[in-house]
């Protein structure tokens, strides 16, 4: 209600139609949803302000706001360095937030800056669902670590009959604002 229009752009097909399906549900017509990439889906008159949420490299970032924004930019990106789905400790590949407020800060881009928790856990119908879920997205080289001894002791019970595990996990963020102006 506080925009005239939203244009979300999401690579997977499946989000991209969830999206749309809630819009028509909710009776939400100011959203529109199109599948591909940001890069390909270059918008015929510049945004007014983009949010890019958990989304590229800070280079990356940086040129789309340049080429697709005329106005401000909102990150929101990680604020922390290990993977959070292992049983080891292994960093993340990704650059986050002390990177990014860096790279801004030596061009000389001024920007707000915050910092905040949010609980970003994971429900799961059945252990076997947990247990796939790890195997999938662990780092772990050797996957036998991940046992269901582990990863029970990971999980709560919620005692919801649909979903009843969750791993829990507080995910540190990283907000940043700032113009395209700058």
């Amino acid at each position: 209600p506080y925009v005239r229009h939203v244009t979300a752009v999401e690579r997977n097909p499946d989000a991209a139609a969830v999206l749309t399906k809630n819009c028509q549900t909710s009776g939400t017509t100011n959203v529109s949803s199109l599948c591909g990439t940001i890069a390909e889906m270059v918008p015929e008159k510049p945004y007014d302000a983009m949010v890019f949420c958990f989304f590229g490299q800070k280079r990356e970032v940086l040129q789309l706001a340049k080429k697709q924004c005329t106005g401000d930019v909102f990150v929101f990106t990680r604020n922390y360095d290990k993977h959070r789905f292992s049983a080891g400790s292994h960093r993340t590949r990704y650059e986050g937030y002390p990177q990014f407020e860096d790279y801004l800060a030596r061009l000389g881009i001024a920007v707000h800056k915050e910092s905040f928790t949010l609980e970003f856990g994971q429900p799961f119908r059945n252990l076997e669902e947990a247990h796939r879920f790890f195997l999938l997205y662990s780092k772990d080289q050797n996957k036998e670590v991940l046992t269901q001894a582990f990863i029970r002791s990971q999980l709560i019970e919620t005692g919801r009959e649909d979903l009843p595990l969750y791993l829990p996990h507080q995910k540190h963020i990283g907000f940043l604002h700032f113009s395209t102006k700058d």
